[in-house]
């Protein structure tokens, strides 16, 4: 934790910001009101002056279009604004664009039993430090207290995890993995991964570029009956296509 003084001196309203684009979207802004102690008459007027700021979205943060059809949108900090975690339709897909971290979910989209869920994620630039993106299954409760899903990611720098959520814990099933098939961001180019979850009564089976990178058996943390959706971290900007859940039976198996 970083703490910061400030010498309030100088009455008025002041904005304290990161000068990064990307994380001042994010949310990394504040502003502070800094009264007068002794002249009542100029503190009453800063007081009126900030009656509109508080009472309205801060202008200085960026506001997201409307999520598409039936799509919800959950950041990972109970505080924070949905609407800076942006999800529109575009063409054939969707397209992400975060501020912060979260899951993206439409609850009808669900899938359970023997079944392969998939996606195809395009990671449209590097980011400074890598993050993650990918898919989530098994999701239960998403907007409630006891939210649980299992989260299938890959980042730029060709690693790939998977982890369960229970309320405000993690369960890390696989840490953070190098593979070969995982496509890595170069330079400020872009990466597009095609993730894959097939599940049986037995436990697993992950794959990434229609190879496979782990099998798991099935455990208490390896719930995958319930929602489908997606998990992006902060500061990405994801394309997103072929979203899609199929019944196991007839899938062709990939390599491993």
């Amino acid at each position: 934790m970083v703490v910061a003084d400030m010498e309030t001196d100088n009455p008025g309203v002041w904005l304290f910001h990161c000068h990064v684009k990307i994380h001042l979207e994010g949310g990394m802004a504040a502003r502070f009101a800094v009264l007068p102690k002794t002249d009542l008459a100029a503190r009453a007027r800063i007081e009126e002056a900030i009656k509109p700021l508080t009472a309205a979205p801060d202008p200085f943060l960026a506001t997201g279009a409307k999520l598409p059809g039936r799509w919800h949108a959950r950041p990972d900090a109970p505080a924070t604004r949905t609407e800076l975690m942006r999800l529109a339709a575009m063409g054939n897909g969707m397209h992400a664009t975060m501020g912060p971290s979260g899951i993206f979910f439409d609850s009808t989209r669900t899938a359970t039993g023997s079944f392969r869920a998939r996606v195809t994620l395009t990671q449209t630039r590097a980011t400074e430090h890598p993050e993650a993106l990918g898919l989530l299954l098994g999701g239960r409760d998403l907007t409630g207290p006891d939210q649980s899903y299992l989260y299938f990611l890959v980042r730029q720098d060709g690693k790939y995890l998977i982890k369960h959520r229970a309320g405000a814990e993690t369960h890390t099933l696989v840490d953070w993995t190098a593979h070969g098939a995982v496509n890595k961001v170069s330079g400020d180019g872009g990466a597009t991964n095609e993730l894959a979850v097939e599940t049986t009564a037995d436990g697993a089976r992950f794959l990434i570029n229609g190879t496979e990178v782990v099998t798991l058996p099935r455990t208490e943390q390896l719930q995958t009956d319930g929602i489908v959706g997606l998990r992006v971290n902060h500061h990405l900007d994801v394309h997103v296509a072929d979203l899609g859940v199929e019944p196991l039976a007839g899938v062709r198996r990939a390599s491993r």
